[in-house]
């Protein structure tokens, strides 16, 4: 059965590529991180358990282990959401 809860992190090589982060007070409120992460170096699965999106400005980690990765991907591309934005790279395993 397929996870319902995915942790993340998100590290950025400098301050300079944060544009914004807004955290209200009220717990219901969204939280919002936004910056540029850059060019895509990399994406992989480190020890089956964790996706990393390397870029030049920060690397983006979800826990999510490949085959979760392929089944999100391949529901994205049946669902006409838009095309898969890996530029042909392989996630490796």
């Amino acid at each position: 059965m397929p996870r319902t809860k995915h942790a993340f992190s998100v590290e950025m090589r400098s301050r300079e590529h944060v544009k914004r982060v807004s955290v209200s007070d009220k717990s219901r409120d969204p939280v919002i991180f936004e910056g540029e992460l850059g060019e895509l170096n990399e994406l992989r699965i480190i020890e089956g358990v964790m996706l990393e999106v390397d870029c030049a400005n920060g690397v983006l980690r979800i826990d999510m282990t490949k085959e979760e990765y392929e089944r999100a991907r391949k529901a994205g591309s049946n669902s006409g959401r838009g095309e898969s934005t890996n530029e042909g790279r392989e996630v490796s395993g």
